[in-house]
């Protein structure tokens, strides 16, 4: 086992990348994980690669033949049991004193618990109760084995284990053992999987991605509702990209990756940053409906909204540079919160204010001309924003 120098981790200490190899036996599967693990040692940002695989230690094993075993009538877990209780003893009682309890061990004398000396001279039950020389139902093999035998789904394994080094991401080191895996040839009934962080974070992208579609959905809905009108909702909601990309540009700049807490931050956007929409796209529908031409109205809405605009939007960027400091070693943990969150509110703040004023118009356009196209009257917008 090699030492290991990592972050703490409040969940388990678990190295952040698991790629488990699963086979019948390790004369397969050691020679594979050797030859993975110099593969995976290259892959950038993954540090101290090793396996739980710890082989090579020398054993002594009887063999039993099983054609001999049937025709002597005897059952392996029964020889099995007599060797144990022969090399190791057993326990047929307990002795109890003072409410406390000790084992009572049966052995063998200690010159009579070599196995390999005295192969020829033991003896093992049969389904019939009668002695059975072990030597003629098994042959003595002096090898090597593992210390430990680790399994998974009743199969035995081995598991390639790293940590993640300086600008190391867990989705892209995962994404090239992947890619590793795909372009190796694995020998018959050996399977790989990812596990521990890995698997988390798949299960987790998964989940998100379900989140942003439902968060997405929820918001035209309402904005629909409120506008009463499925186009016009489209110019507010292109406020959301805008302040994304801003967000993935502050997590690039500083080194920050894409995990549950960032994940977490580009949800919170999608509420913060349309805000910003809100106030334009409403003040130019009220200017519109007291006789405002658009083009004029839409001038003025950036100018009369800049300010409650720069007040929030700083508002909020000062109540997250706490969290994107990170000042404490558990703010470590979410400092990529509110980087992402950061990063959204500036991008949205300088691209809101120049973009979706320009699409309001030809979003406006095509809204009157599918009216048009259907015979639809212009109905009046109601809104419940008082404008100033």
């Amino acid at each position: 086992m090699q030492p290991q120098v990592a972050d703490y981790d409040l969940v388990n200490n678990a190295s952040p990348f698991n790629l488990v190899l699963t086979g019948d036996d390790y004369a397969t599967l050691e020679p594979l994980a050797n030859q993975l693990m110099e593969k995976v040692k290259q892959i950038p940002g993954l540090v101290d690669v090793q396996t739980n695989y710890d082989g090579g230690k020398p054993e002594f094993q009887a063999q039993l033949d099983p054609v001999r075993c049937r025709q002597l009538g005897v059952l392996g877990i029964e020889a099995g049991n007599e060797l144990r209780a022969q090399v190791e003893g057993v326990v047929p009682a307990k002795f109890r004193e003072n409410g406390l309890e000790y084992d009572i061990r049966v052995r063998m004398q200690e010159d009579q618990r070599n196995l390999q000396k005295d192969f020829n001279n033991v003896w093992v039950p049969n389904s019939n109760h009668l002695q059975v020389r072990l030597s003629d139902i098994a042959r003595p093999v002096t090898t090597e084995g593992p210390s430990k035998i680790n399994r998974l789904n009743r199969a035995r394994y081995i598991m390639i284990s790293g940590q993640l080094g300086p600008g190391g991401a867990l989705g892209n080191i995962t994404s090239a053992a992947q890619k590793l895996m795909d372009d190796t040839k694995l020998p018959p009934g050996v399977t790989y999987n990812f596990v521990g962080q890995a698997e988390d974070l798949a299960d987790l992208v998964t989940s998100m991605l379900l989140a942003v579609g439902l968060a997405l959905l929820f918001t035209y809905m309402i904005l629909a509702s409120l506008y009463e009108s499925p186009i016009l909702p489209l110019t507010i909601m292109m406020s959301i990209p805008l302040s994304i990309v801003g967000a993935f540009i502050a997590l690039a700049l500083t080194g920050q990756t894409l995990n549950i807490f960032s994940m977490i931050a580009l949800i919170m956007l999608m509420g913060l940053v349309t805000k910003n929409a809100i106030l334009l796209v409403d003040y130019i529908v009220q200017m519109e409906k007291k006789g405002m031409p658009r083009e004029e109205a839409i001038r003025r809405a950036g100018a009369v909204r800049l300010r409650p605009i720069l007040m929030t939007t700083l508002a909020l960027i000062s109540g997250m540079i706490p969290t994107a400091l990170a000042l404490t070693e558990v703010g470590k943990f979410r400092q990529s919160m509110g980087v992402a969150i950061i990063g959204g509110l500036i991008s949205s703040l300088f691209l809101t204010l120049i973009i979706v004023p320009s699409v309001y118009g030809y979003v406006d356009d095509f809204r009157l001309w599918i009216r048009k196209i259907f015979g639809l009257d212009e109905p009046k917008l109601t809104t419940k924003t008082t404008v100033r």
